[in-house]
């Protein structure tokens, strides 16, 4: 489950910026 929220945090960081 570690891996997998930090895959989600990055991805969130990286769509984040892209969003906005």
């Amino acid at each position: 489950m570690n891996r997998l929220s930090r895959s989600v945090l990055k991805a969130g960081q990286l769509m984040e910026p892209s969003l906005f």
